[in-house]
C-alpha cells in the first residue's frame, strides 16, 4: 500500500507523496550570488548570507545606518566590491510590514492571492531596493526598468539617497 497524505500541496486531494517531489526538485537557490539584498537591517547579523559569493559582489541593505557602521556586521566583507545602504522603508513611506498585506505579497511575503490583487512590480519597499541594485551594479539600465516600477517616486528618490561604500575586492 502506498503512503498517502493530505497536504497543502494538494489542496485537500489525497495523493501519493512522490507526486509532489517535482516541486522539491525545481527549487532554485543561487549558490554563488553576485548581488545580495537584505530587506531588513537586523538580517545582517542572522546568518552567513555572503556564503558562496565570488569576489566583486554587491550587498544592499535596507537600513537607515551608514555603510561605515554596517560593514562591521557583514561576514566575509572582503568579497565585496561595494556595500550599499538605502532606507527603503522611509523612502517608500512603508508604515509596517503587515499594513496592506495584499499589496506586500509580491514585495516581501508569499501571500496567496496577492498576484491577483496587485500586478504592479515593486509596489512598496522593493522600488528603492531595485533602484539601489540597478544604480550600483549596472545590471540593467535605469531607463529600461523605471517604466515597470509601480512606485516611481520612491525609485527616483532612492537613486539620490543611496549610501555607497566602495570596497577593494577584485573581480575574479
Amino acid at each position: 500500500m502506498a503512503y498517502i497524505e493530505l497536504t497543502v500541496w494538494t489542496r485537500g486531494i489525497i495523493m501519493d507523496k512522490e507526486g509532489r517531489d517535482i516541486v522539491n526538485s525545481l527549487t532554485y537557490e543561487n549558490d554563488q550570488p553576485n548581488i545580495v539584498v537584505l530587506v531588513e537591517q537586523t538580517m545582517v547579523k542572522g546568518w552567513d548570507y555572503m556564503r558562496g559569493m565570488p569576489p566583486g559582489g554587491t550587498l544592499v541593505i535596507n537600513t537607515h545606518y551608514t555603510p561605515e557602521y554596517m560593514i562591521r556586521f557583514v561576514p566575509g566583507s572582503e568579497r565585496l566590491a561595494r556595500l550599499v545602504c538605502v532606507d527603503a522603508a522611509k523612502i517608500a513611506d512603508h508604515k509596517w510590514l503587515y499594513y496592506r498585506l495584499g499589496e506586500l505579497g509580491l514585495d516581501r511575503l508569499s501571500t496567496e492571492g496577492a498576484a491577483e490583487r496587485n500586478n504592479a512590480i515593486a509596489p512598496d519597499i522593493a522600488a528603492p531596493l531595485i533602484a539601489a541594485v540597478v544604480k550600483t551594479t549596472g545590471i540593467v539600465k535605469i531607463e529600461t526598468i523605471e517604466p515597470m516600477i509601480a512606485n516611481k517616486a520612491a525609485f527616483r528618490a532612492a537613486l539620490d539617497q543611496l549610501h555607497i561604500m566602495p570596497l577593494g575586492a577584485a573581480v575574479a
